[in-house]
């Protein structure tokens, strides 16, 4: 079972059109990045893994998309249902109320993001052994990070690499 979380940045990544991302560019700072996702994806793809995402990060990209990005409608709901529908390289999870509070608590007890804790439970719960993302600050635990900004080191749990 290879699997590996995308974080919501990482699925905004591989459904925006880079020749139109201006908006998104003042947010990940360069389009480089969004190229830098798609190649980490890839490479992942190419080597069996099951991209997981979460019913969250799914409602953040469609928001996104449609209010940032100012994306139409119909363009935006044919992305989200290809992931939804394509289970070969998509597993859509669902937050669980467990997954939630273990979110809540660690959000809570660390003075962290919840939306980053709930795709760390929802990674974990899923059995990712890895998370692609490109957020500095997300949590350090026992799932690899893969980081797809290249101004940023990845993570590896106890030293292994």
């Amino acid at each position: 079972m290879n699997r590996v979380f995308l974080d919501t940045n990482s699925l905004i990544d591989i459904l925006i059109d880079e020749n139109n991302s201006k908006e998104y560019d003042k947010i990940r700072g360069s389009a480089d990045n969004i190229k830098n996702s798609r190649v980490v994806i890839e490479e992942y793809l190419e080597q069996g893994y099951t991209l997981v995402v979460n019913t969250t990060s799914i409602t953040n990209t469609t928001y996104f998309l449609q209010d940032r990005q100012k994306i139409a409608t119909d363009i935006v709901i044919d992305k989200i249902s290809m992931i939804e529908e394509d289970e070969d390289l998509f597993l859509v999870v669902l937050e669980t109320k467990q997954i939630r509070q273990k979110a809540r608590e660690y959000a809570r007890e660390n003075d962290a993001d919840y939306e980053d804790a709930l795709q760390y439970f929802c990674a974990k719960e899923s059995g990712c052994d890895t998370i692609i993302t490109n957020d500095k600050n997300f949590p350090k635990l026992d799932i690899r990070l893969t980081r797809t900004n290249k101004n940023l080191e990845n993570y590896y749990p106890n030293t292994i690499k």
